[in-house]
């Protein structure tokens, strides 16, 4: 049991942290099939893919995303959900968009800068 918030905050990134650093470990090259001539382009924002575990960990057992929007990628939405995205030194994000379906593993989609102000170090 965490005795503080300074202490659950810590615990929460260091958990994120192992599991992004395991997941970079797993993840191996993407190949998308493009038609001759096409050239599709995709930008998002700050975002965030959750797991089927850690939806239920931040919204409750069972619950379903809510899609808000469709995206350019066949299959993938915008939900209702955001979340708050702090690092081990109290620095937050707030408002990131949950992006759907679930995944096999939670992933948070930041860029430089966000990186910066958050002190982490990113890929």
């Amino acid at each position: 049991m965490v005795g503080s918030i300074d202490g659950l905050v810590e615990a929460l990134a260091d958990e994120v942290s192992s599991r992004l650093r395991a997941g970079r470990a797993e993840a191996g090259p993407s190949v998308v099939a493009v038609p001759v001539g096409a050239v599709p382009v995709g930008i998002s924002a700050r975002h965030v893919h959750l797991s089927r575990s850690d939806a239920d960990a931040l919204f409750g057992e069972g619950h379903r995303l809510t899609r808000s929007k469709d995206l350019s990628q066949p299959g993938q939405y915008a939900c209702e959900e955001r979340v708050t995205v702090v690092s081990r030194s109290g620095k937050a994000l707030e408002g990131l968009r949950v992006l759907g379906p679930e995944r096999g593993r939670t992933q948070v989609e930041l860029s430089a800068s966000d990186a910066r102000a958050l002190g982490v170090a990113a890929p």
